[in-house]
């Protein structure tokens, strides 16, 4: 085997392609000179067919189009708009003019006879009647109300009139002195069961409360009535004395079961309507899920700040004007979407239709075009069938010079390759031996491959050699780091309560490494009999070292706290005690409280550490933030401030390192503190251990299976005085 510059000489690369080169040749030549004639014939049926089947789809597809989309889509939403748009306008003119005789009324009281109206009466079901109803505590005999009762009366065949013959479902004029004058034909809905009427608290009822602060017309959103259930809107309208002070509010039902049963059938062929009011939110819609569903005020979503903007921008300006016909996307479905405005509620009308209900003449068309690809395609077949015996001798002619060539071959290229296969099969557990036989000089690429078996299971014998020490070295490390995990999580207190015979607090604590051992500790002891210590600490870096310096540190601060002092001065000295001999130039922040147990009066110094979080009794768990000082080992010298917090009894103290709000899930994404606070506020009211287990399960199901990466340590005291 020669080589020169990049080409190999007498190799097996050569000798393969010397043969499979010659086949190749004379297999695409046949094969090529059949292929053009038929697809040059091929071609020409498939241009024919193809341009008459484009030039019909194109003419029916356009022609669908512009009288399905552009004229009857958009003429259906606007008219649909329109007709609501009307009925609603009609309610707020019919409440205007009630609301402007009963002005008129009491801006000449004294030229207007005083009428009596009747209690509701259960016999009269069924007819236009007027009816007097009073609210909660108010006095029938009192002179100036039953003078405006009076007054108002004269409303009263109006009244009647306005809901005899038009539309609306119920009139009324409820007043600041406190009753409410009805026209309808239901007045044993204001009986109770022992006969008497009922009240009506009219001030009270958004309908009312609006239109006074608004002192405006006045439309509520789409609600259920009181009485029958039925599905409706409120119009309402405030009505002023000539001094410009409020007297009654006029009101008037109009129920719209009719509308939205006719909206809820629109869903049928891909298409549909829906309506929504001025905040964006979907109130009408044949739709039980998804988009489009019609939602509960504080779950609705605002279609216009949706991700899609152009649906939000469909719905924006159908609030305004017409839209138009566009095409929007929404789930997957592609939509033709219309809307129009209904400006007297500040509603809009949508229409939509499926995109694919569009095509189904372009479906019809496609059929024919498959009908006339079929023809084509026999054309075709017929063609081909002529030359695939050609072809077929071309092959048996070509396979035979194959078989021939190969034989020839076999000796020198497939015997060797047969024997060193065999060879490499038979390497298995103890035996990793490839013996060079003399049948591998082969001067090719054969012999190239029995060195690289050669080499290879050399290699493997001192891999395995390296392997097994290393193993052995890994398992030795393993059970000293389970000893170092042990001996670290001994030395922290495990046993709760840890105080059981103090009755003034309670308090519970975990920490969590992430890996054998850790850096971050906790720690709480009574320096006296008064006093409580609480410690809560994080080492810079992780495993090992962290661990090691986190026993120092852990046990230099209880020492010294236990000599007394306040946690400005126990830090103050375990920082300079520290700092000696810190070559690896580790530090630790610390968060350390002294609480006087009577009292509840603690005093903290936080050496760059974690927020501490309070819940007062009733209250939240919000964070607790003042100014840090520096974490300590950082340098000699160093102050720490002090800060001064109460404990009421009832009161949670939460404390944590780090590894919390700083957890992170697939997305790489950080625990925080806002989902940290949400955590706690579900479980406010559980005993400590129930606290510190929740946070625990919610960092576990926000990581959703992330490596921890950091220590995550929790203290949490309850407070009892």
């Amino acid at each position: 085997m020669k080589k020169f510059k990049n080409f190999v000489i007498g190799g097996i690369e050569n000798k393969i392609f010397n043969l499979v080169a010659i086949t190749v040749i004379l297999i695409m030549a046949a094969y090529t000179a059949v292929i053009v004639v038929q697809s040059n014939r091929l071609s020409a049926i498939v241009k024919e067919s193809g341009d008459s089947q484009v030039e019909s789809m194109t003419t029916i597809s356009d022609a669908t189009m512009d009288a399905v989309i552009s004229e009857s889509l958009t003429n259906q939403t606007v008219l649909n708009a329109e007709l609501c748009d009307t009925v609603f306008d009609n309610v707020r003119s019919q409440v205007l003019m009630i609301a402007d005789y009963a002005t008129k009324l009491y801006a000449n009281p004294d030229i207007n006879n005083r009428m009596v109206v009747p209690t509701p009466d259960m016999c009269t079901d069924g007819e236009p009647v007027s009816y007097l109803v009073y609210d909660e505590g108010i006095d029938p005999s009192d002179y100036d109300i039953a003078d405006e009762v009076g007054l108002l009366a004269n409303l009263s065949d109006m009244m009647k009139s306005t809901y005899d013959r038009t539309i609306i479902d119920a009139c009324y004029i409820g007043t600041e002195s406190g009753f409410t004058i009805f026209a309808d034909n239901a007045p044993s809905a204001k009986v109770g069961s022992d006969g008497k009427a009922l009240t009506y608290p009219a001030r009270q009822r958004p309908w009312y409360i609006e239109a006074k602060a608004r002192g405006d017309v006045f439309f509520t959103d789409i609600i259920p009535d009181n009485y029958t259930g039925e599905y409706g809107v409120i119009c309402s309208c405030p009505v002023y004395d000539p001094s410009g002070k409020l007297k009654a509010v006029i009101g008037v039902d109009l129920f719209i079961d009719s509308m939205i049963e006719q909206i809820n059938n629109s869903e049928k062929d891909g298409s549909f309507m829906f309506v929504v009011n001025s905040d964006g939110h979907v109130i009408v819609s044949p739709k039980s899920e998804g988009l489009f569903a019609v939602k509960p005020e504080d779950e609705a979503a605002d279609l216009r700040s949706m991700r899609n903007e152009n649906l939000a921008a469909v719905i924006d300006t159908a609030l305004k004007e017409n839209t138009g016909v566009r095409e929007i996307e929404v789930d997957g479905v592609i939509y033709y979407m219309c809307g129009a405005p209904i400006p007297t509620m500040d509603w809009a009308f949508i229409s939509a239709v499926s995109k694919d209900v569009t095509r189904q003449p372009t479906v019809m068309l496609q059929e024919g075009y498959r009908s006339i690809t079929e023809e084509a395609t026999a054309k075709y077949n017929e063609s081909l069938s002529n030359a695939k015996s050609a072809i077929i001798m071309i092959l048996v002619v070509i396979l035979l010079l194959a078989v021939i060539n190969g034989n020839i071959l076999a000796k020198r290229i497939v015997r060797p390759l047969n024997r060193m296969s065999k060879q490499v099969t038979e390497i298995n557990g103890d035996n990793l031996d490839f013996i060079k036989d003399k049948s591998f000089y082969t001067d090719d690429e054969i012999e190239v491959l029995a060195d690289a078996f050669l080499g290879l299971t050399n290699r493997t014998k001192s891999y395995i050699n390296e392997i097994t020490h290393i193993t052995a070295e890994k398992e030795r490390i393993s059970a000293e780091l389970n000893v170092a995990t042990q001996i670290q999580a001994d030395m922290l207190p495990r046993i709760f309560p840890p105080f059981p015979d103090r009755k003034e607090f309670d308090l519970y604590a975990t920490m969590d490494p992430a890996k054998e051992v850790g850096g971050d500790f906790y720690d709480f002891f009574l320096t006296d009999d008064d006093h409580l210590a609480l410690v809560m600490a994080d080492v810079s870096g992780k495993g090992v070292p962290a661990a090691l310096f986190m026993v120092i540190a852990k046990t230099l601060i209880k020492n010294r706290a236990q000599m007394g002092g306040t946690p400005s001065e126990i830090l103050r000295d375990v920082n300079d005690t520290l700092c000696e001999g810190n070559e690896a130039e580790l530090f630790v922040t610390v968060w350390l409280a002294i609480l006087d147990i009577k009292t509840g009066v603690g005093i903290a110094a936080n050496a760059g550490h974690e927020h501490p979080i309070l819940c007062h009794k009733g209250g939240e768990f919000e964070l607790v933030k003042y100014r840090h000082s520096p974490a300590v080992a950082t340098m000699e010298g160093l102050s720490f401030k002090e800060h001064e917090f109460t404990l009421a009894p009832g009161d949670t103290l939460f404390v944590y390192t780090d590894g919390v709000p700083e957890a992170v899930n697939l997305d790489d994404e950080g625990f925080g503190y806002e989902r940290l606070l949400s955590v706690l506020n579900r479980s406010k009211n559980a005993d400590i251990k129930a606290i510190t287990e929740n946070v625990a399960a919610g960092i576990e199901e926000f990581r959703g299976g992330t490596e921890q990466f950091d220590d995550i340590t929790m203290l949490c005291l309850k407070y009892y005085g």
